[in-house]
Parts: C-alpha cells; sequence; structure tokens
C-alpha cells in the first residue's frame, strides 16, 4: 500500500507540527513531508538500529514500544507519537543509542535524502 492513510496522514501532522525541526513548515511542506515518508511494521525484539550505525532515517512512532539503550544500558521507552533518529541526520553523526522494539508496533519513516531535501527548502526560507 502507498502512503498513509487519510487518518495516518493526520496523526503524523499533529506529530511533525509538535518537532522542534520542523515546526516552522506551513501546510503544504507538513505535507510533502509526509508523502515521503514510508511506513515500517515492527516486531517484538527487532532491532531498528544499533549505537554506532551510520544514521540514515528519521521515524515517527504511530503504534507500539521502543527501548532506547546505550552500551546496552535501557534508559527510556518510546511510545506512540514520539520520534527518533533525528539526531544523527541532522548532525551527520553516528547513532548515540541502540533503539529496540519491545512491544511490535508501525513506524512511519523519512529517509536521509527526503529530509535533507525537505530541510534545505527550509533553511533557504528562514535565512
Amino acid at each position: 500500500r502507498n502512503g498513509p492513510s487519510e487518518e495516518e496522514r493526520k496523526f503524523l501532522n499533529k506529530v511533525i507540527q509538535k518537532h522542534f525541526l520542523f515546526c516552522s513548515l506551513d501546510e503544504n511542506e507538513r505535507q510533502v513531508l509526509i508523502d515521503n515518508m514510508e511506513q515500517r511494521i515492527t516486531r517484538e525484539d527487532e532491532i531498528i538500529f544499533k549505537q554506532g550505525d551510520k544514521g540514515d532515517r528519521f521515524f515517527v512512532i504511530i503504534q507500539g514500544t521502543f527501548s532506547v539503550s546505550i552500551d546496552d544500558r535501557i534508559l527510556k521507552q518510546l511510545k506512540q507519537k514520539q520520534t527518533f533518529g533525528e539526531l544523527a541526520l541532522l548532525y551527520n553523526v553516528r547513532r548515540t543509542a541502540t533503539i529496540t522494539c519491545t512491544q511490535s508496533g508501525v513506524l512511519w519513516v523519512l529517509g536521509e535524502k527526503r529530509f535533507r531535501q525537505c530541510l534545505k527548502k527550509l533553511n533557504g526560507q528562514h535565512r
């Protein structure tokens, strides 16, 4: 299936609207961002990415629970409406933590190329 449903679009729009990186986007720009996202179904114990991996995606949690661990110590749980993965994209650094799915769920994912295109466009507007 292609792209988010109407309901998912509303959900993603709300999350993105409140996100520090994207709060200056207008409605149209947010929709473009959402158009560029892909769904990923996750299952329990699945590792989304590992500490030290190259960061190439930004994630929005639609459902499920995900643990954040650094050096094999779980620091916190992430749930619906939370996001992760943007730091590695923003600063071009390796992943600073491991994210593991602890309760199967659904993520919407924005890849690096699209993310950069969106940021470039945004930076151009705020000079």
